[in-house]
């Protein structure tokens, strides 16, 4: 065994375009990825590990390691399927903890979600199978779990409509922009740049899809593979690696929302990025009403957040220690983040991002491969070193998110010559539950309002054709003045509601679901 904080040099990686449909079956796709690293290592390779996440359900494929083993030619060597939703850095975090014992690890990570078989309803349902079933049964999606946590997280912080909207107006313009410049991005080209996409963000097309979310508020689906070479040997087979992993973290929170003490934060986020940072030896400073920042990063630091939907790329510069809220909301107007302008200070997303392509298993692993070509100088997009920024990028981080925010994971590269830190103690801090349970079985009961979302379903044979629209509420039962368990809960009229209103909440022995009125004022009486 080797030092558990000793680096992991990352000696190759590679990527496939992000196709929106390639046509070509899995076991190719992911094999593509990797063919170029196996042909210069192949007799250095110890280890496969395959991040997908469900090929049997999108392709109908069973003993995935197994049969890429076979077709790349590296029958012999341990191989492992694993999954984590639509975050692949479990596979990265796995295969550091096995460079460490002496092997050279081979990554591999994508996901075939196009397949020419598959319907978009299909699609949809396979995709929806990572939110709890119990959840499912309220019509919560993968958009409709994240506008739930978007509209908790605006009505605490008492963001409005408009002040949203030109957030997320903002972010989507950046990451359209600079994925439109990635050569292997799916939206890649003129009609995805800065002002044909905003006037796209602001015309009908825009289609609302989980209120707050819309269409272009969305990642596409994508087929897409990456491959890398991690070993603890800066030098192997005459190669001398030019990129190390310092730090990485994976860390799971409660699946289904309703028991997470904070709804709206991703606190595995901020747990796996305290883990990596710490290895890296980059100090935070914890803030008084929770969370974290990081006052000093490496020099030369940019990051890859996982922004599948665009109120998350606010919610990760805050949940990653980047910026406050105050100074999230206005780094990203005034360009701060925006690769592309001259007035950058912290890039973010120069890939383009998850507009690049989200092949869900394996875009954790494909924005590694991006990241480490820009500190190598070969990026697929855009080139920090050239104008405007001038930008010399040398420290960055990549992040990952698994399903509904359950599963979130960091990895920090450096360019391998930058001089080492030495790690500080990892402080465990166990994700706090909000799993409560009810004192009384009687209904009705008093409660507050937290959050909701109204979901739009549109045909897939007439684009643009709204089929119906319902709404989904998320509610916290009191009783006794004491904050009790939080339900999904569907309303019982249409007046609308503030964050932390009173409401009352019943449950419906017909459906076995939970609904909400809001609170009439008391009557004295006649």
């Amino acid at each position: 065994m080797l030092d558990p904080n000793a680096p992991v040099y990352l000696h190759d990686a590679n990527r496939t375009p992000s196709y929106r449909s390639c046509g070509i079956d899995l076991v190719s796709l992911l094999s593509e990825a990797a063919r170029g690293i196996v042909d210069r290592y192949r007799g250095q390779i110890d280890c496969l590990l395959v991040s997908c996440q469900d090929p049997v359900s999108f392709n109908e494929v069973n003993h995935l390691a197994a049969a890429i083993c076979d077709n790349l030619g590296l029958v012999g060597i341990e191989a492992t399927r694993v999954e984590n939703a639509s975050n692949s850095i479990g596979a990265i975090t796995l295969a550091c903890k096995q460079a460490r014992c002496g092997a050279n690890v081979l990554v591999i990570g994508g996901e075939l979600m196009n397949d020419r078989g598959l319907s978009a309803e299909r699609r949809e349902e396979i995709i929806s199978r990572v939110v709890p079933a119990k959840d499912r049964d309220y019509g919560v999606t993968m958009p409709a779990a994240v506008a739930l946590i978007t509209s908790a997280f605006v009505g605490r912080h008492g963001i409005d409509d408009a002040r949203l909207r030109t957030l997320l107006e903002e972010i989507a313009v950046i990451e359209y922009h600079a994925a439109s410049l990635n050569r292997f991005a799916q939206f890649r080209g003129e009609k995805f740049r800065r002002e044909p996409m905003r006037a796209r963000y602001r015309s009908p097309a825009n289609l609302p899809w989980s209120d707050p979310l819309r269409l272009f508020d969305l990642c596409p689906t994508t087929d897409g593979a990456g491959a890398v070479l991690l070993s603890c040997q800066r030098d192997l087979d005459g190669h001398r690696a030019g990129v190390k992993v310092t730090g990485q973290a994976l860390v799971n929170d409660f699946n289904r929302l309703i028991h997470r003490e904070r709804i709206c934060v991703l606190a595995a986020t901020e747990l796996a990025a305290r883990g990596a940072y710490a290895q890296a030896g980059i100090p935070v400073e914890p803030l008084a009403e929770g969370g974290f920042l990081v006052r000093e990063w490496p020099a030369g630091f940019f990051a890859e957040i996982h922004d599948a939907f665009g109120p998350l790329y606010l919610l990760n510069l805050i949940n990653l220690g980047i910026y406050d809220l105050a100074d999230a909301e206005r780094a990203i107007l005034e360009g701060r983040t925006d690769p592309s302008s001259a007035a950058c200070t912290i890039p973010v997303n120069p890939s383009g991002g998850l507009k690049d392509g989200h092949p869900v298993g394996g875009t954790g692993i494909i924005k590694i491969v991006e990241t480490a070509w820009q500190i190598l100088g070969e990026p697929g997009g855009i080139d920090l070193r050239a104008e405007p920024l001038r930008y010399e990028p040398r420290a960055a981080l990549v992040h990952s998110v698994g399903g509904p925010g359950s599963v979130n994971g960091v990895v920090f590269l450096e360019h391998a010559e930058n001089p080492p830190r030495p790690p500080l103690p990892i402080e465990r801090h166990p994700v706090s539950s909000g799993k409560r349970y009810f004192k009384q079985a009687s209904f009705p009961k008093q409660g507050r309002f937290l959050a909701s979302t109204r979901r739009h379903v549109y045909s897939s044979e007439r684009r643009g054709e709204e089929l119906e629209s319902f709404e989904i509420g998320l509610v916290e039962i009191w009783e006794d003045g004491v904050a009790g368990p939080r339900k999904l809960a569907l309303p019982m009229d249409d007046r609308r509601l503030r964050y932390g209103d009173e409401v009352k909440v019943w449950k419906s022995y017909r459906d076995d679901r939970y609904h909400y009125e809001k609170a009439y004022a008391s009557r004295g009486r006649l």
